[in-house]
């Protein structure tokens, strides 16, 4: 129920360091612009005559020091008071300061308030991934809308049957309707071989599958493939073939009991039938080899 005000209060925390490094960079430029303004102030009230005119009041009041002038920049850039008032009253010491004020306005407002704007945006959207409570609760949400929408599917599949359950036949004329496969799409899942995919669907191959099947059939089918699915098949495949090795020792170890329990006449001949499929064998690699020996001369002649 409160997962959005946590969200706002880690995002918050978490923005404390971009924070800190961005009220240094903003106290550095005020800290610059500020000392330029302040020092075009001091030349130009080299009198203090000036000081009594009514038309430096506003030049002194907001650039007369430092402080002052870091304070009139700060508010000008953050809407405190309008900058038109304090273009007004730099104006006064040269055209150049106020043209290099309203430089100040135009890099504070269009250039650095977006980027700071960007760099807070993007530690809440960090901080908020770093949250696994966060991230927990919205893969459980969207595998609870997954699992809602494709029994929904099934339910529109089987509308017109009263057994519930899906046939080979029914699939097949399903993924013929283009709102079918849109849907389908829209789960990241193509079907472009239906009897194929039937078949992982039917676990328990009856022909028929019901909305159990159907859902975590289709559930499992969505996303690729994991480095956990790869090396799970890589071991599957490890283990058969040290099983076919294991059935092929047996198999040798039962002829050779066999071979034993035959007469010495019919071992005798049955070993020579082996001596001569093996022989005959060689000998037919020895001619192809022969033979494309043969045919690579040829052709280096005819070159």
């Amino acid at each position: 129920f409160f997962k959005e005000l946590r969200m706002m209060i880690f995002s918050i925390i978490g923005c404390l360091k971009s924070l800190l490094w961005v009220a240094m960079t903003l106290g550095l430029m005020w800290l610059v612009f500020a000392i330029v303004f302040c020092s075009a102030t001091s030349d130009f009230m080299d009198d203090s005559a000036k000081y009594s005119q009514d038309a430096n009041i506003g030049l002194v009041e907001h650039f007369g020091t430092v402080g002052r002038a870091m304070v009139t920049l700060f508010m000008a850039m953050s809407g405190g008071n309008d900058w038109g008032m304090y273009y007004d009253a730099i104006q006064v010491a040269g055209r150049i300061y106020a043209g290099l004020f309203l430089f100040y306005i135009i890099l504070a407002i269009f250039a650095v308030v977006n980027i700071v704007t960007g760099v807070f945006v993007d530690s809440a959207i960090e901080s908020g991934k770093h949250d696994m409570d966060m991230k927990v609760a919205e893969e459980l949400e969207t595998q609870a809308e997954t699992l809602q929408n494709l029994q929904t599917l099934f339910r529109e599949l089987t509308v017109h049957d009263d057994d519930g359950l899906l046939s080979l036949e029914e699939f097949e004329k399903a993924l013929e309707n283009v709102n079918v496969v849109a849907f389908f799409k829209l789960l990241k899942l193509d079907f472009e071989q239906a009897k194929d995919v039937y078949s992982l669907l039917d676990y328990d191959q009856s022909g028929q599958v019901d909305i159990e099947e159907f859902v975590h059939g289709c559930y499992n089918l969505l996303g690729e493939a994991t480095v956990f699915d790869q090396r799970l098949v890589q071991s599957e495949v490890h283990f058969l073939k040290g099983a076919v090795c294991r059935l092929g020792l047996e198999v040798n170890h039962i002829t050779q009991l066999l071979e034993n329990l035959q007469p010495k006449e019919q071992q005798h001949a049955y070993r020579n039938m082996r001596k001569k499929t093996t022989m005959a064998k060689v000998t037919k690699v020895v001619n192809l080899k022969s033979n494309s020996s043969h045919l690579a001369a040829k052709s280096t002649e005819w070159k």
